[in-house]
Formats: structure tokens, C-alpha cells, sequence
């Protein structure tokens, strides 16, 4: 029932309270997509104007889970040191006239009470898009017309960052669709072949090294344009992934255009790989993307990866620092650690 996505998309752009339309207006740039019947969680620092930090969104819960719900996302708003939230539901069903799910309102108040983290506003509207009447469950007085979503100071600021908002959630899904399924059956079947043919203890650190060589060489060429990736791409790049020192040694790059290059890389193949080696590729697309911020699109991929290896290591620790509302610098760090490990386990039997 937890939210299933996170997002902190970069903005300089401050709220006030009062300008709840705006807020309103704003949402699905604050996910990268257009919710429908929703709950959105935005949390709030500071005095107004205040900073918006962690956003959360959840399919709106049937009503014996939102008790549970409630408390599940007090605890990351609170390990972020948020201020306030404003609640935000979109969709469910409504009137013209009475917002709906006014339950799950009074137990997120007390849940966010209890976390110290105070509930500044409560809103609802059926949809976001211009000339929608939305309301606030606080006030029968309150509401109005929603602005243009497009011209909010927030929209402007994703353009500026170049992040794009999706009609839907499934528009987001549908990025990672998988090729098609004659292509994913004919490699998983070149997988198993490679697999059984391996030699067992030739797991060497010279072998680490190339392993390493070839994917850093793929990322490279995903700098200038997005890959198509053949039979023997997925092969030799699934072969060299599937050795843990190699997929962590991955989890940093030097640059941004280096990052961009494996983000490229990682996108193809969670795409051109049959499960469970899709797990590799996906769990380090959710690291990446987690990283910079698109946190729907780093919530769609760990569920690819889950999907592909339930109890994937690297997808299990994910998923915990995404419950959990890890911030995404301390998630690099912990990573840089695992990074530096592997590539120390690479190069410490490297012949001279």
C-alpha cells in the first residue's frame, strides 16, 4: 500500500500556501505525469514562501487501509525533517459540491501529528486541467478554477530542467515496454546456453577487468544517441552485468554525459533483456534515475526489476532507501562506498 513512487524533480521555484491553485495546478510536474485518482503528499520546508521537498503519490486506498496507509507515509516525510505537507487528492469520487475520501483525510492528520509534521492544507479536484473547480475539505468556502498546468512557475522551471510530463503513469510504463516477445524468447534462450557453457572459478579479476572495459565502452557510445542493441549487445553486456563487481563498479560515473550515457544504456536493455537478467539493468536505471530526481520513472523500473528477480539484492536495497525516503545524496554515498569496494575487488589480483 506504500506509495509507489517518490519525487524531488529539480526547481528553485517556492510556494505559498495562499496560492493553492497554483499548488494545485502544479502537480503533475511535481510527478511527471498526470495523476488520476490519487493521493498526493507534497511535503513543505521552511517559512513561506517554503521549499518543496518530497512528493508522494498513492492510488487512492480502499477505506481498511487508510489507517495503515496513513502512518506508512508519515515516516519518510518525517525522516526528511519536513515542516508541513499539503494534501492533495485527485479524482476518487467526489461531488461538485463534497470532496470525497474525508476519512482518509482525519487519518493522515493524525498520523502526520503524531510525526511532529503539521497538515498546512487540505485540496481535491476531479482532474488537473485549466477551468476545473477544486475545493478544500477545511473550508466550505474555499476553492475555485484551476490556472493553465502548463503556465505555473513549476511548469517552467521542469521545461528549464528539461523533465517532461507524461499524460499518464502508463505513458511513463510504456517507455520501458519490452521489445517484442519472439526477440526476449530467443535471447533468453542464448542466455541459458552462455550460462551453462560458463567455466566454473573463471570468475577472475583479469576477467572483471574486461567485463568492466565493455560496458564502460557501451556507455560511451550512448553519450551521443540512445543504443540499438543486438543479440550479441544484450550477450556480452548481460554477461559482463551479472558479475556483481562489475554492476556495482557502474553505480558512478565520472560526468554528467557519463551518466547520461549509462542511463541510456540501462533504458535499452531493460527493454532488450528477458527476465531475470533484467533485474541487472533495471535495478540500475532505478539508481540512476533516483539520483537526478525522476522519481516515477526510478519507481517503474525497481518494479521491472522486482518483477524480473524477486529478491534481487540490489533492487531489494532500493526498494527499502525509496520506503524509507532515503535523500538521494545519502543513497549516492552508501553506493560510491559499494562502488569503490568493486572496483578495489577488480583491480587488487590485476597482473602487473
Amino acid at each position: 500500500m506504500l506509495a509507489r513512487m517518490t519525487t524531488q524533480r529539480p526547481t528553485d521555484t517556492n510556494i505559498r500556501i495562499s496560492e493553492s491553485a497554483d499548488l494545485l495546478a502544479a502537480v503533475p510536474h511535481l510527478l511527471g505525469f498526470h495523476p488520476l485518482d490519487s493521493l498526493v503528499v507534497i511535503g513543505l520546508h521552511g517559512a513561506e514562501p517554503m521549499n518543496i521537498g518530497l512528493t508522494l503519490r498513492v492510488d487512492l486506498p480502499p477505506p481498511q487501509h487508510y489507517d495503515l496507509l496513513a502512518d506508512q507515509l508519515a515516516m519518510p516525510l518525517a525522516e526528511r525533517q519536513t515542516d508541513g505537507v499539503v494534501l492533495v487528492v485527485v479524482g476518487g469520487d467526489g461531488s461538485p459540491d463534497e470532496p470525497p475520501c474525508a476519512a482518509l483525510m482525519t487519518y493522515l492528520e493524525a498520523a502526520f501529528a503524531d510525526a511532529g509534521i503539521s497538515v498546512l492544507h487540505r485540496l481535491w479536484a476531479p482532474r488537473i486541467a485549466e477551468g476545473i473547480r477544486w475545493l478544500c475539505y477545511d473550508d466550505n468556502d474555499c476553492g475555485g478554477v484551476l490556472p493553465d498546468p502548463t503556465a505555473t512557475p513549476l511548469a517552467a522551471a521542469a521545461v528549464v530542467a528539461g523533465a517532461v510530463t507524461m499524460a499518464s503513469r502508463e505513458a511513463v510504463v510504456a517507455t520501458l515496454a519490452p521489445v517484442e516477445a519472439t526477440t526476449l524468447t530467443r535471447r533468453a534462450h542464448l542466455l541459458e546456453v552462455v550460462s551453462r557453457g560458463s567455466e566454473p572459478g573463471n570468475d577472475t579479476a583479469t576477467l572483471g577487468i574486461e567485463r568492466l572495459t565493455t560496458v564502460r565502452a557501451a556507455i560511451e557510445c550512448a553519450i551521443d544517441e540512445p543504443p540499438i542493441l543486438t543479440d550479441e549487445d544484450v550477450l556480452v553486456l548481460m554477461d559482463a552485468l551479472a558479475d556483481h563487481r562489475v554492476r556495482d563498479a557502474c553505480l558512478v560515473q565520472e560526468d554528467e554525459d557519463h551518466r547520461l550515457g549509462a542511463e541510456r544504456l540501462w533504458t535499452a536493455l531493460v527493454r532488450a533483456t528477458p527476465s531475470p537478467e533484467r533485474a541487472e539493468p533495471a535495478s540500475l536505471l532505478a539508481f540512476y534515475t533516483y539520483l537526478r530526481g525522476d522519481g516515477v520513472l526510478a519507481g517503474i523500473a525497481l518494479e521491472q526489476a522486482e518483477k524480473a528477480d524477486p529478491g534481487h539484492r540490489l533492487t531489494v536495497l532500493l526498494r527499502e532507501s525509496l520506503l524509507a525516503g532515503l535523500p538521494p545524496h545519502h543513497l549516492l554515498k552508501a553506493c560510491t562506498n559499494a562502488a569503490d569496494r568493486a572496483n578495489h575487488l577488480l583491480t587488487q589480483e590485476r597482473p602487473s
